[in-house]
């Protein structure tokens, strides 16, 4: 059967927000935007997983904040691009090999 994956660009810098660290790591509550995002999503029962394309210099730092906060379903975290379009794109590469669907989904 095939799995329904859903790609989440969050490779932006956010520099219209004018802070220094990215929007999607910006804490709303008790947890960063970009963790939220992604339980929500994990909590839709037609997905099978998440794949995150994160900024380059912080894919490490982005996996252990997933691990951190317990975040679900996440079947990778890579690189994304300079765009969001090449941010899509990454992480359209790294969904299973068994997708057959692919939704895409901001993370702010």
């Amino acid at each position: 059967m095939k799995k329904t994956v859903a790609v989440v660009p969050a490779g932006g810098a956010g520099a219209r927000m004018g802070r220094r660290q990215p929007k999607q790591y910006l804490a709303l509550g008790a947890a960063p935007i970009l963790v939220l995002t992604l339980r929500a999503l994990a909590r839709c029962r037609s997905l099978d997983g998440l794949v995150v394309a994160a900024p380059a210099d912080r894919v490490e730092a982005t996996r252990e904040l997933l691990r951190r906060f317990r975040v679900p379903r996440v079947l990778g975290v890579v690189p994304g691009g300079a765009l969001r379009q090449d941010s899509v794109r990454e992480g359209l590469r790294a969904a299973p090999p068994d997708a057959g669907w692919i939704v895409v989904h901001d993370a702010v």
